[in-house]
């Protein structure tokens, strides 16, 4: 029997509820930026064998420069099969109908994206656990994370951490 991967949001979201300013700006997140510490990401990074990702989000990672997530399998999804470059795989389908086919591929996928992307796998159930980095800001305006999606779900409190920067960790596992 094939099973579905757990999937994760992992994300960094400001005390009102964006991800970024009203025009993608994501300036802010460095006001916790502290020498030797990475809020746990590496470990996290570390622990899962896929990603899936908003097109939004893709574009945005290749205007970075080196793809920061070599050797692990990327599904981009967006409204046409061709991308412009990167190592990943373009899926034009619904959450559900991704995961579906990746059933028995991966263990941990990250939920890579904003609000539109995580609409989509909250509309369908198919987030598993939530990790929320909040920064000490309110933006006033920008890119929401959370789009109304009409289903209400029960999160259990998984874990807190506290950091000497101000951000909070919130870790959320979904009760069935």
């Amino acid at each position: 029997m094939s099973t579905r991967p757990v999937v994760t949001l992992y994300i960094a979201i400001s005390l009102d509820g964006y991800i970024a300013g009203p025009k993608g700006q994501l300036e802010w997140l460095a006001q916790v930026e502290t020498p030797g510490e990475d809020y746990g990401y590496s470990a996290f990074v570390a622990g899962v064998d896929g990603l899936i990702m908003g097109r939004n989000t893709y574009e945005e990672v290749l205007t970075l420069g080196a793809w920061p997530y070599e050797g692990k399998p990327t599904y981009v999804l967006t409204s046409t099969d061709s991308l412009q470059h990167g190592p990943v795989s373009p899926f034009t389908g619904s959450a559900a109908e991704l995961l579906q086919g990746l059933e028995g591929q991966h263990r941990q996928l990250w939920l890579v994206g904003g609000g539109q992307t995580l609409k989509g796998f909250l509309d369908a159930g198919l987030v598993d656990e939530v990790i929320l980095s909040l920064i000490p800001v309110t933006l006033g305006e920008g890119i929401p994370l959370f789009l109304p999606t009409g289903r209400q779900q029960q999160w259990q409190l998984a874990g807190i951490k506290t950091f000497d920067s101000g951000l909070v960790q919130l870790h959320y596992h979904k009760q069935d």
